[in-house]
């Protein structure tokens, strides 16, 4: 903290190789001005642990949270409206976080949303799960096991401007 700040007035928080074994769900209850969140290299070592890193309820209370940043956090799915709560993220970026598995769901209320990069996760299919982000603009899942694309499957984002599915196999 700078002198005479206290933990209401934190706009940007950073884990960096950390050892947390859960996601601190009341994060935004502290830090009430949360704009930024960046979470690097998580080591959850707990199997049972690894698939419920984050959940449903996790960011409630994050409506001021516009970037969210995970690299290195071993998430495997991405739950039903797991961002609930943060309504007004634009960026979000979840890579190398092992997801195999992202619900239809998952991204349901980011309708702000307009960068998306899920770069190399072990992703195999994205189904409807893009439908809810009418305002992205720029999608990247550079680096996942993507082999096909249904035909119109970006057909609602009309504002897309830009998506990379470079290295897929």
């Amino acid at each position: 903290h700078q002198p005479g700040k206290d933990d209401k007035s934190v706009q940007a928080l950073y884990f960096l190789s950390s050892s947390m074994r859960v996601f601190p769900g009341d994060i935004f209850l502290v830090f009430r001005k949360l704009l930024r969140l960046v979470v690097h290299g998580i080591n959850v070592k707990d199997k049972y642990l690894r698939s419920e890193f984050l959940n449903r309820y996790d960011f409630v209370g994050g409506s001021k949270l516009t970037t969210l940043v995970m690299t290195g956090v071993s998430l495997n799915v991405l739950p039903a409206f797991v961002f609930e709560g943060a309504e007004n993220l634009i960026f979000i970026s979840l890579e190398a976080c092992r997801i195999k598995q992202i619900d239809n769901s998952a991204f349901s209320g980011l309708s702000k949303l307009q960068t998306l990069s899920l770069n190399y996760n072990l992703i195999r299919k994205l189904d409807a799960t893009l439908k809810p982000l009418k305002n992205l603009r720029f999608l990247s899942i550079a680096g996942n096991f993507i082999q096909k694309i249904e035909e119109n499957h970006f057909g609602n984002l009309s504002n897309l401007q830009k998506v990379s599915f470079t290295n897929n196999i």
